[in-house]
């Protein structure tokens, strides 16, 4: 979806394909922002994994040395749980040129980015489908209810070849999602030319 956004047309089972991952525990979104990356985006994770050490908390994107030697603290023991996992998957899309932002997910952060491109969204999956265990799940979010809309609250859209081709979801939810347990948001738009 996002691919598609800027006019490269590939599926995600051939994107999948191209990552070549080996791991019982699949694609996970270090492997997925690298492959963005490698395909000439700027890419950035925005993250709070449960068990993330406050001291890493920044509001502005962390990149290169900064962010692998945050990583690699996280891995080692600042983290705790699903954090120390994140930490240790996501350290080699940082030593690669993936920026970080580790700090929760907001409603404003869905809107500003939204106008620049889709965002993949990684979330557990149990919040929209009957799991009783915690799934990670990618979604393409490519557009929000405006701020002055009709509605009761904001709702994202939501492409999901998987669950339903596209879908209209209360961002609570999404944010729930992404918030909750491992899940995170990629954002990748093209590198500006010079």
């Amino acid at each position: 979806m996002v691919l598609r956004f800027f006019g490269r047309k590939k599926s995600f089972n051939k994107v999948t394909e191209e990552i070549q991952v080996k791991s019982k525990a699949g694609i996970t979104v270090g492997h997925l922002a690298s492959y963005f990356l490698s395909q000439g985006m700027d890419t950035t994770i925005q993250a709070w994994p449960l068990g993330m050490s406050e001291k890493y908390y920044t509001e502005e994107p962390i990149r290169g040395e900064i962010a692998v030697e945050t990583l690699k603290r996280g891995a080692k023991g600042d983290a705790k749980g699903k954090a120390r996992g994140f930490c240790r998957e996501t350290v080699t899309a940082a030593k690669r040129g993936v920026s970080l932002i580790l700090r929760p997910i907001i409603l404003s952060d869905l809107r500003r980015q939204l106008v620049k491109a889709p965002v993949i969204v990684s979330l557990d999956q149990k919040y929209f489908v009957e799991l009783s265990r915690k799934t990670g799940h990618y979604a393409a979010a490519y557009g929000i209810t405006p701020p002055d809309s009709q509605v009761t609250q904001p709702y994202l859209y939501v492409h999901d070849p998987d669950l339903a081709a596209e879908a209209f979801l209360p961002v609570k939810d999404i944010l729930n999602a992404c918030n909750s347990w491992f899940g995170s948001v990629i954002y990748a738009t093209p590198k500006a030319e010079r």
